[in-house]
């Protein structure tokens, strides 16, 4: 990659962190996350890339803000249960944009569950990718989004209620 390459926007969500363009893992568990959208700042300066905004903000607000359905990509690992997840991630994503999210095991029932809220925010159809490697890691299952249609301006709901009354039918 070139430096001073446009690649994205980085989200720092809560106690997770969502990135497009580059992926950052963080060991040490404990670290705040205003010390994680601090570090991701300091690479993206140190990288010299271009157009990078990190975000330390619940996605409930982001989602409702004027940054609603303007990001390309968005991963995560298993932060929350997949319909919650959907209605999290998706009105942050403008149209042709993907989640992607590692879940470890297949999440069989998950997957099910998420099916009526994804299509409702714009998500034609869940791809699944079994992920092997690095062999020294256990297997791990990514489910990607990739969103479609514009998300209904509803969602995502006040905080804490994506979590408290997951949308499932």
């Amino acid at each position: 990659m070139e430096r001073n390459q446009e690649i994205g926007t980085l989200i720092c969500e809560e106690k997770e962190i969502l990135l497009g363009g580059y992926l950052f893992f963080f060991f040490h568990e404990n670290l705040s996350s205003q010390k994680k959208c601090d570090f991701l700042n300091k690479i993206s300066e140190k990288l010299e890339l271009k157009g990078i905004q990190v975000f330390n903000q619940r996605a409930e607000i982001l989602g409702q803000s004027k940054h609603r359905e303007t990001f390309d990509l968005i991963l995560t690992r298993a932060l929350a249960k997949l319909p919650t997840l959907a209605e999290l991630t998706i009105p942050l994503l403008n149209i042709g944009g993907v989640v992607i999210t590692a879940k470890g095991e297949y999440p069989i029932k998950e997957i099910e569950d998420s099916n009526f809220i994804t299509k409702m925010l714009g998500v034609s159809k869940n791809i699944t990718e079994n992920i092997k490697i690095p062999k020294f890691l256990p297997e791990d299952n990514f489910i990607i989004w990739e969103k479609t249609k514009i998300s209904p301006r509803e969602y995502p709901r006040r905080d804490g209620m994506p979590k408290k009354k997951p949308i499932v039918k």
